[in-house]
């Protein structure tokens, strides 16, 4: 069974959505290349949440969605 983390970034500043965006794919690709491997198994992986509470004063686009990536323990 796959085991789930949460990541939570809370604040006033905090990284712009294409940001988060390239490290997920990033790790997406990695996934998919181990995923190949005869040794795969899913077990291996973290599937992690990525929550993002934002507390500035201005105005934010807000995500229509949880950010999900699996990534190796």
């Amino acid at each position: 069974m796959i085991e789930r983390k949460v990541v939570l970034l809370y604040g006033d500043i905090l990284s712009p959505f294409k940001h988060i965006e390239k490290i997920t794919t990033k790790y997406h690709q990695y996934y998919l290349r181990d995923k190949d491997k005869e040794d795969f198994s899913i077990d291996n992986y973290y599937e992690i949440w990525i929550d993002e509470r934002y507390t500035g004063i201005n105005a934010r686009e807000l995500r229509d969605y949880t950010p999900v990536i699996l990534v190796k323990k």
